[in-house]
């Protein structure tokens, strides 16, 4: 719960900057994207699933 506390925390004085939290930043976009897609999913919709 702490550690959500704190993202939380750190996305909001973020907002406006050039900082990336380092929770929210992927090195590797393929990483990104198969989490986006996982997170994403809709029941009956493919699209996503059929993309990577």
């Amino acid at each position: 719960m702490e550690v959500k506390k704190s993202q939380a925390i750190i996305e909001q004085q973020s907002i406006g900057t050039a900082f990336i939290p380092a929770h929210k930043f992927k090195e590797n976009f393929f990483d990104y994207y198969k989490e986006y897609v996982n997170n994403n999913k809709r029941d009956g919709n493919r699209h996503l699933e059929s993309s990577h």
